[in-house]
């Protein structure tokens, strides 16, 4: 500050810099607000005696060159005790001042001195709201689900962490229940996109873990991951059942089976879902089958054709 020293002039000894975490991360527990509590005589050997001034005490004169790194800006009391608030999430350098004066009419000015404010940096944990709070209810056997706005507000942390990189983790509690795994694609700059299909016969509820990652690190106790879990609720449809035919002709000799026809294993890989190579749902285990079985010639049978839930053919 442009202020004149006279040879009367009051004086100190100013403290050290001072070198902190962002919202007092390195303090356990941080406190809230972020406030300043270490500064007890970091102004030493204060000295405003004046022989022609009576009941003299400091007045310190603190300005930086930061201030939007302060709720509070730095001050210093007639004590020597420097206090200051940090503006929540926020991190950098500020230049402070500081002048000692007395309290006289006509202030006397003393020396002035300089020391930093250091505020480093600590990641703060991505973040992102997603519509679907409760299950994403879907059919059994449904297709691609492709879900454009699945989740919103997807962002790094506060303002000053605008340009951190993020990426998309995600997780199935059970990776088997998914045709197609999940995957969860940041699509502009605040939302993101959700697809994933379900295997086919696959039935119940599963979860998804989906964690959203920035590289701003860890440094100093900072917060890189966030993590939500994704519900999904599908719901048991009944699928067609399913048989194959050793062959779709039977050709007999007229009159040699008069007593009766029976052909073991004429139809085959019977399900009641849709096939051996697909499982079916927990409901259709426990479903039994049956074969309706029409001829376009009934007069030629004196007892019709009919296949038994074996697959045997008589």
């Amino acid at each position: 500050p442009p202020y004149e020293t006279h040879s009367s002039a009051p004086w100190f000894s100013k403290g050290p810099d001072i070198n902190i975490w962002e919202n007092m991360a390195h303090l356990n527990p941080r406190p809230d607000p972020p406030v300043y509590t270490d500064g007890r005589n970091w102004a030493r050997n204060i000295n405003v005696s004046d022989p022609n001034t009576a009941q003299n005490w400091p007045i310190f004169d603190v300005r930086n060159t930061n201030p939007t790194l302060f709720d509070v800006q730095p001050n210093v009391d007639a004590q020597g005790t420097l206090t200051f608030q940090l503006r929540e999430d926020q991190c950098g350098i500020a230049n402070v001042s500081v002048q000692i004066r007395d309290n006289t009419n006509n202030p006397v000015w003393g020396n002035a001195e300089w020391f930093l404010i250091t505020v480093e940096c600590v990641n703060s944990a991505p973040y992102f709201d997603i519509i679907y709070e409760n299950c994403i209810n879907l059919q059994e056997n449904a297709p691609l689900v492709d879900i454009n706005l699945w989740a919103t507000d997807v962002r790094a942390g506060p303002v000053d962490e605008v340009g951190q990189n993020l990426r998309f983790y995600v997780e199935p509690v059970d990776p088997t229940f998914f045709a197609v795994q999940p995957e969860v694609q940041i699509t502009d700059s605040s939302n993101a996109r959700l697809m994933f299909q379900v295997a086919p016969g696959r039935s119940g509820n599963t979860r998804v873990r989906v964690a959203l990652h920035d590289n701003g690190g860890t440094n100093y106790g900072g917060t890189d991951t966030y993590i939500q879990f994704l519900e999904l609720c599908v719901a048991d449809a009944n699928n067609l059942p399913f048989f194959e035919l050793v062959t779709d002709v039977v050709t007999i000799p007229e009159d040699e089976y008069n007593n009766g026809y029976r052909r073991a294993g004429f139809a085959y890989d019977i399900s009641p879902g849709l096939g051996e190579d697909v499982p079916s749902s927990s409901t259709q285990t426990a479903q039994t089958v049956r074969f309706v079985v029409t001829v376009d010639n009934e007069q030629m049978f004196t007892t019709l054709p009919a296949i038994d839930p074996q697959g045997t053919l008589t």
